[in-house]
């Protein structure tokens, strides 16, 4: 597991992993995370938020 996730995990706060070929349009990206704008509705995103 990353490191990040491990103290995420230590400090009980919650996160979720989602991978995907087609995230959108990504409007951030470092070296733990990636951010992304759905090319569609948020409805049609096929994730659970």
């Amino acid at each position: 597991m990353c490191w990040v996730l491990e103290l995420l995990d230590r400090y009980d706060v919650r996160w979720v992993e989602l991978r995907t070929n087609t995230p959108g349009r990504i409007t951030y990206e470092d070296d733990v995370q990636v951010v992304a704008v759905p090319f569609s509705y948020p409805d049609d995103w096929p994730f659970v938020t």
